[in-house]
Protein backbone atom coordinates (compact mmCIF):
# COMPACT_ATOMS: atom_id res chain seq x y z
CA UNK A 1 0.00 0.00 0.00
CA UNK A 2 1.43 2.84 -0.83
CA UNK A 3 0.96 6.74 0.81
CA UNK A 4 1.07 10.09 -0.76
CA UNK A 5 3.41 11.83 1.49
CA UNK A 6 3.66 14.83 -0.64
CA UNK A 7 3.25 17.81 1.01
CA UNK A 8 1.65 21.31 -0.88
CA UNK A 9 2.58 24.56 -0.73
CA UNK A 10 -0.89 26.70 0.68
CA UNK A 11 -1.62 30.54 0.70
CA UNK A 12 -3.76 31.92 3.28
CA UNK A 13 -5.04 35.72 3.66
CA UNK A 14 -6.05 36.91 7.09
CA UNK A 15 -7.08 40.11 8.80
CA UNK A 16 -7.19 41.65 12.05
CA UNK A 17 -6.00 40.33 14.99
CA UNK A 18 -4.24 40.96 18.31
CA UNK A 19 -0.21 41.57 19.32
CA UNK A 20 0.75 42.59 22.53
CA UNK A 21 2.34 45.97 22.51
CA UNK A 22 0.99 46.78 18.61
CA UNK A 23 -2.16 48.80 18.03
CA UNK A 24 -5.22 47.03 16.96
CA UNK A 25 -6.23 47.17 13.60
CA UNK A 26 -9.02 45.47 12.11
CA UNK A 27 -7.82 46.36 8.65
CA UNK A 28 -4.90 44.52 8.77
CA UNK A 29 -3.85 41.82 6.47
CA UNK A 30 -1.71 38.82 6.75
CA UNK A 31 -0.21 36.77 3.82
CA UNK A 32 0.59 33.30 5.30
CA UNK A 33 2.63 30.59 3.15
CA UNK A 34 2.49 26.88 4.45
CA UNK A 35 3.48 23.84 3.74
CA UNK A 36 0.75 21.03 4.37
CA UNK A 37 -0.41 17.66 3.08
CA UNK A 38 -4.11 18.75 2.90
CA UNK A 39 -5.97 22.26 3.00
CA UNK A 40 -7.08 21.37 6.92
CA UNK A 41 -3.73 21.16 7.82
CA UNK A 42 -2.89 23.49 6.37
CA UNK A 43 -5.15 26.01 7.91
CA UNK A 44 -4.02 24.83 11.33
CA UNK A 45 -0.18 25.43 10.57
CA UNK A 46 -1.21 29.06 9.12
CA UNK A 47 -2.86 29.86 12.47
CA UNK A 48 0.14 28.20 14.48
CA UNK A 49 2.39 30.26 12.45
CA UNK A 50 0.72 33.56 13.48
CA UNK A 51 0.52 32.02 17.08
CA UNK A 52 4.26 31.83 16.64
CA UNK A 53 4.67 34.94 16.18
CA UNK A 54 2.46 36.20 18.82
CA UNK A 55 -0.39 37.36 16.93
CA UNK A 56 -4.25 36.22 18.07
CA UNK A 57 -7.26 36.23 16.80
CA UNK A 58 -6.64 36.61 13.15
CA UNK A 59 -9.59 35.69 10.41
CA UNK A 60 -8.31 33.61 8.10
CA UNK A 61 -10.64 34.61 5.24
CA UNK A 62 -9.24 32.34 2.32
CA UNK A 63 -6.44 29.87 1.52
CA UNK A 64 -5.85 27.91 -1.29
CA UNK A 65 -3.47 25.58 -2.94
CA UNK A 66 -0.55 27.41 -4.69
CA UNK A 67 0.57 25.31 -8.00
CA UNK A 68 3.85 24.15 -8.77
CA UNK A 69 5.84 26.30 -11.23
CA UNK A 70 7.02 25.72 -14.32
CA UNK A 71 10.74 24.21 -14.53
CA UNK A 72 12.67 26.80 -16.12
CA UNK A 73 15.73 27.41 -17.80
CA UNK A 74 18.22 29.92 -16.77
CA UNK A 75 18.41 32.90 -19.29
CA UNK A 76 21.69 32.55 -21.78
Amino acid sequence: MAFNLKRSVYMFLGQGGHKEGVADNPDRGFVVFVSARNPGAAHKEAEKALGERGWEKVDILRGGEVPDRPDKKPHD
